[in-house]
């Protein structure tokens, strides 16, 4: 199993993740059986690496 990522210097963080965000996806599309439950964990895994402001939690005393 091995993971092509392209390695010239003009190619942007951007195309590199989107490529490897592709080989994942196809990597575990044999774990679903329903295309709407595959697009829901891309769409999930996305929203997890997407840039969206965390929030602060203070733990409590």
């Amino acid at each position: 199993m091995s993971l092509h990522f392209p390695s010239s210097p003009s190619s942007s963080p951007e195309a590199i993740w989107a490529i490897a965000f592709n080989e994942l996806g196809q990597r575990i599309r044999h774990a679903f059986v329903r295309p709407e439950s595959y697009q829901r964990a891309l769409a999930y895994v996305r929203g997890l690496m997407g840039m969206v402001e965390r929030k602060k939690w203070l733990a409590s005393s």
